[in-house]
């Protein structure tokens, strides 16, 4: 097996200020950014495969598209490049022992060939070809939304860690990237399909004369039920909706509560939902605060948990805390936690520990803000 090089990929990302900068951006985006960034993605989509160490993610084509989307200049783009670069994993080319030369429009071929790290580029250069010939709706509705098993599949492994391929397949079709929904479909197919655990349950709870009940009042009837309050603990494996909320709560038991949660195909009710499960988000990181050192946050619009003006002040939380983190005490990791993190995730580690003291990770659980110095006792401190 060998890296692929440059030119062994056909990436075509084309960024520009008239025709992508994105549904919602920055005033005054400018084409030399929109060149830099196209030309970091194309690299990107040449050389590297969209994981490494088997769980961990590639996030440059998020952080570029956002950067770009934020008005970042051209070497702006370059440092976020740099920072993501130490962590990647080469695509590879290899002998498979499937098939010499490997034909994905074999079904059998395919589904053998599914939840594989090793088959990142045959899956990619497969979309690539499927996007050429048909177009973008038509493949996303064939591999994705069809509702046969294959599809359905597909569908499930897109919500694998932390929903990682729907996130790339939104920027794809935001910024109008073919080559980047094929990266999409093909990182869905390599990861593992056990949201389906809960998915295809909550589909088949559905009851579609049911009115649809508030994410919020969801949440507040699981967060009653004593077999949810107990399922996620301090001491479960870093993916712990997977190896915490899973191993201790059943797909059926899920089913009835996700699916009183429901979306009409109209594109009224399918606004209404994005802006209810912002809100819903939103709300559930303010809540998370710091125990003992909360700020009230402010009267909401009707029907949703938070009101607009919470949303800076909730986005200055986060961002707060990121700033924090790299200055003089900024966060509280000792030294022996970051080596032991380090040595355990191997290539990437350093990106998990610099992540680990940048954000509050788990907010609700006991030890949420371990890392996390009180801003005021930092202050303090310094002054």
């Amino acid at each position: 097996m060998r890296p692929n090089d440059q030119q062994g990929a056909s990436g075509n990302v084309q960024l520009s200020v008239a025709l992508t900068p994105g549904r919602t951006h920055a005033q005054g985006l400018a084409e030399k950014s929109a060149s830099r960034a196209s030309e970091l993605l194309n690299l990107n989509h040449n050389l590297y495969h969209t994981r490494f160490n088997g769980g961990f993610h590639n996030h440059i084509t998020h952080h570029l598209l956002a950067l770009w989307a934020l008005g970042a200049s051209p070497d702006e783009l370059q440092d976020m490049w740099y920072f993501n670069k130490p962590y990647q994993a080469p695509i590879e080319q290899h002998e498979t022992p499937i098939c010499k030369d490997l034909d994905l429009k074999d079904p059998v071929i395919f589904d053998r060939c599914l939840g594989k790290d090793e088959y990142y580029a045959d899956f990619m250069r497969f979309f690539e070809n499927e996007v050429g010939e048909r177009g973008v709706p038509d493949v996303i509705k064939e591999y994705v939304l069809k509702g046969d098993a294959r599809a359905n599949d597909i569908f499930c492994r897109m919500y694998t860690d932390l929903v990682h391929p729907i996130i790339h397949l939104g920027y794809a079709i935001e910024f109008k990237q073919p080559s980047l929904v094929a990266e999409a479909l093909a990182a869905a197919c390599v990861h593992d399909d056990w949201p389906k655990d809960f998915l295809l349950p909550t589909e088949g709870f559905v009851q579609p004369d049911t009115p649809s009940k508030s994410l919020l009042q969801i949440f507040d009837i699981i967060r009653h039920d004593p077999d949810f309050t107990s399922a996620v603990k301090d001491t479960d494996p870093f993916n712990k909706v997977r190896d915490g909320l899973l191993k201790r709560v059943t797909g059926e038991q899920l089913a009835p509560y996700l699916s009183q949660f429901q979306v009409k195909p109209t594109l009224d009710d399918m606004q209404r939902k994005l802006t209810e499960m912002m809100h819903t988000s939103a709300y559930m990181m303010g809540a998370a605060q710091r125990p003992g050192n909360l700020e009230e946050l402010g009267e909401t619009v009707s029907g949703f948990p938070i009101a607009k003006s919470d949303f800076v002040k909730i986005a200055h939380m986060a961002v707060d805390s990121v700033e924090r983190a790299f200055e003089p005490q900024g966060h509280s990791m000792p030294e022996a936690v970051a080596d032991a993190v380090i040595k355990q995730v191997g290539q990437g580690g350093e990106m998990v520990v610099t992540n680990m003291v940048r954000w509050v990770f788990y907010g609700g659980l006991e030890k949420a803000w371990q890392y996390v110095p009180d801003s005021k006792r930092t202050a303090n401190q310094s002054a």
